[in-house]
């Protein structure tokens, strides 16, 4: 059985759900498989590593002395091939794999021709984002934050353009006065420094000001209306992470 132990690997997403699975094939005969389901933290990629510790531990545990783990996942392949990265996961991985009493070979494979394996492994997967149950809880990430302030920055901004009248309001929740005071307190907070707003031909800017050195003070840096948008963004990101790191 040893010589012909191939385990298959898949993470894979269904509207919001993570799941994983790994299946065993002997001589193309599934032997056994598991599947878990992820908090809804996680990535795609994220679920890729864990299907490939989950194939290593099940070899490992089996004393299976050599194993082909297969995937269809060539960014997972490329950060375990790569020295400099430093990720944990990762990290970890490497580890696992090096002290491990099973020899691994470690194969990329193309999703979707047909292969039999990888087919029955990203059915599992899908299978997995269905369970009511969580089987891996993960910490919130940045970039979970991220996604869901930019998603309720684009609800947020549908809702006020379909209720206004030529789009003057969104300008006013955006750009206008009480906004952009908002927005520079909030500045304030996160970075050294002062902001202020400037209006230039009409146009509302934010301008970025270092602490005056030899009574000088330094102007930066000049945000327009486009970019300050996305600043909102990433200020909405950055204070959703404070308040979650206070809240522990």
């Amino acid at each position: 059985m040893e010589e012909g132990c191939c385990i298959y690997t898949d993470g894979s997403k269904m509207n919001i759900r993570f799941g994983c699975a790994i299946v065993s094939l002997f001589n193309s005969i599934e032997q056994h498989h598991e599947l878990g389901r992820f908090s809804d933290e996680a990535t795609v990629f994220m679920a890729e590593l864990k299907a490939i510790e989950a194939a290593i531990n099940y070899a490992t545990s089996n004393l299976i002395s050599y194993a082909k783990i297969i995937t269809d996942s060539r960014l997972v392949l490329q950060a375990l091939n790569n020295p400099n990265n430093d990720y944990p996961p990762i990290r970890h991985l490497k580890s696992i794999l090096t002290s491990s009493v099973t020899k691994f070979e470690l194969i990329w494979t193309r999703s979707h021709i047909g292969v039999v394996g990888n087919e029955l492994v990203d059915s599992y997967a899908k299978q997995a984002t269905l369970k009511e149950d969580i089987d891996f809880h993960l910490n919130t990430t940045f970039n979970y934050i991220k996604k869901a302030a930019h998603s309720a920055i684009k609800i947020e901004w549908q809702q006020q353009w379909t209720n206004s009248v030529k789009g003057r309001s969104v300008h006013e929740s955006c750009f206008g006065s009480t906004a952009l005071g908002r927005l520079t307190d909030l500045c304030r907070g996160f970075v050294p420094g002062s902001f202020g707003m400037d209006d230039w031909g009409g146009a509302p800017f934010i301008t970025f000001r270092m602490p005056p050195q030899r009574g000088v003070g330094r102007v930066i840096s000049r945000l327009s209306a486009p970019s300050i948008f996305s600043l909102w963004k990433v200020l909405i990101a950055i204070q959703a992470i404070n308040e979650i790191e206070s809240a522990f």
